[in-house]
């Protein structure tokens, strides 16, 4: 092949053979050129050199033969496991893997694929000579010589170790999140739960309350009307009073005929003194409990005032409580979904 420049200044190639052709003397008279134009062919060798060199500068690659030995591995692929070429040429492919994998079920079925000519694709993980796991996005690729016959396979490949890695984190990152958010659902529940109960608490605290003070307004009631009786008894014992002492008055005037009345006036005027003291210590005594059932009564409604506003408080958190667990049921579906993703 030979490279010629024509009229137009472009490149071409030719394939050609050169014939000197001589008289009868044996003198070379002229060369006759038979060529064919082979840029075409020339070009696309050209740019499938470009391709090869382009991807063996950016993928690791390795060759395997039949028996799934190693033929030739380039730069990357040594760089990314850690090998030199001598120490990987001629080893199979299972130096490469965990060993149970290897032994497995599933790299056997692996390799039988692959001799039936079959592409395969996907994640791979594989482990370095420094016995460190790495994850290679790589195709397996039969090799086939013109007869069709297969003749080995070349392994393409990125290492992408860095981001499974990565996705692991936040699959991992995204179950913390999903257990976190389970236990905060369940604690908001138990919280709500708390909540309507210590509603119902001060509900029925409330209501007592409420009950009591309307009995000790009763009992206010029921004292005011005692202290009109003990009122009425006082205005009794002053008249009787009065009446023994005119009786006294009488008697004393009556002389000895009067001696016996005079005794029935003053054991008459020291009952009515003894209930007259009765009756004093009865009213300061009622008047003491209407005092203390008047602060009674006001507290309990100041108390009242209180419980309700806790009341109010307490649906108020649990309103919020509410929210709080709506937000993290949701929450808990966004992480598992999330979760499940990965």
């Amino acid at each position: 092949q030979v490279h010629r420049i024509n009229k137009n200044g472009e490149d071409i190639w030719l394939e050609a053979n050169y014939f000197p052709v001589v008289d009868a003397s044996g003198k070379v008279t002229k060369v006759l050129k038979v060529a064919n134009d082979v840029t075409k062919r020339v070009q696309q060798a050209h740019m499938n050199n470009s391709l090869l060199t382009a991807i063996n500068r950016s993928m690791a690659i390795i060759q395997f033969d039949l028996d799934g030995k190693v033929t030739f591995a380039n730069t990357n692929f040594l760089s990314v496991m850690g090998y030199s070429l001598d120490e990987v040429q001629g080893q199979h492919h299972r130096i490469f893997c965990d060993g149970d994998y290897a032994n497995s079920p599933e790299y056997k079925a692996f390799w039988d694929r692959l001799n039936q000519g079959h592409y395969t694709v996907g994640h791979f993980k594989r482990i370095t000579k420094h016995h460190q796991p790495v994850w290679l996005e790589a195709s397996y690729n039969p090799i086939m010589n013109d007869s069709g016959e297969l003749t080995g396979f070349v392994k393409f490949a990125t290492d992408v170790t860095e981001k499974v890695n990565q996705a692991e984190d936040e699959k991992n990152a995204a179950q913390t999140a999903f257990t976190v958010s389970q236990e905060t659902n369940h604690l908001s529940s138990e919280g709500e739960d708390v909540i309507l109960k210590t509603i119902a608490n001060l509900q029925e605290i409330k209501d007592k309350f409420t009950h009591s003070a309307t009995e000790l307004e009763q009992l206010g009631g029921l004292t005011s009307q005692i202290s009109f009786i003990v009122k009425t008894i006082s205005d009794i014992t002053e008249q009787t009073n009065l009446l023994a002492l005119n009786a006294a008055i009488e008697a004393a005037r009556a002389g000895e005929s009067g001696r016996g009345f005079a005794v029935v006036a003053d054991e008459v005027r020291s009952l009515a003194k003894r209930t007259s003291q009765s009756t004093t210590e009865i009213s300061e005594m009622i008047n003491n409990i209407q005092s203390k059932s008047e602060s009674v009564i006001k507290n309990m409604s100041t108390n009242r005032s209180g419980i309700q506003t806790g009341v109010d408080l307490a649906m108020n958190a649990g309103e919020k409580i509410t929210q709080i667990r709506t937000g993290a049921k949701r929450a808990v579906e966004v992480m598992e979904s999330f979760s499940n993703m990965h």
